[in-house]
């Protein structure tokens, strides 16, 4: 170092455990375009994309085996309302209420705008552009008669069930 010049010894360590803590994550970032993941989790996350089904379909390349799907899906307009209202208050009114708390810098702009509040029949639509089919699903219901559920799918290239077997052996796809 520079002469008269003192650091603290922590100081040095953590300098210097910057970049044994970067290392891996640079290594990682280089490896990540050159391998396959054996699964991909999406959780709550596709009501905010442009482009869902390009997420979808992205998950599908670095991905081996199953995306699993994690979601909000409403049936009718109690669900959608219920959506609506939790977005408010889960995120902008929450936004707000920590800027003030001063969590998030004052001059910090809100910039999570929800773009979509799926139904089973939207979702399966955006699952289908991506070029994937569901495997399996599992819903959870939220409000009384299936208004809202919380869904977990299992997805999977479509051309991945498309096997010839005996059974669909020289058949024509339907």
């Amino acid at each position: 170092f520079s002469n008269g010049v003192y650091i603290p010894e922590y100081l040095y360590i953590c300098f210097q455990m910057t970049f044994a803590a970067i290392t891996p994550a640079l290594i990682l970032g280089a490896l990540a375009e050159r391998i396959k993941f054996s699964a991909a989790l999406l959780f709550f996350m596709l009501a905010y994309p442009d482009d869902p089904a390009e997420v979808l379909s992205e998950a599908a390349r670095v991905t081996r085996g199953p995306i699993i799907v994690v979601q909000s899906l409403h049936a009718n307009r109690f669900g959608y309302a219920w959506l609506r209202l939790r977005e408010v208050l889960w995120t902008i009114v929450a936004f707000h209420v920590s800027k003030l708390l001063g969590y998030v810098a004052p001059e910090a702009e809100f910039a999570m705008k929800t773009r979509r509040f799926y139904t089973a029949q939207a979702l399966q639509r955006d699952v289908k552009a991506a070029g994937l089919q569901v495997r399996s699903t599992r819903d959870r219901p939220v409000l009384p008669g299936r208004a809202l559920v919380v869904a977990a799918w299992i997805l999977e290239p479509a051309s991945a069930r498309c096997v010839n077997t005996p059974a669909t052996a020289g058949r024509p796809d339907e």
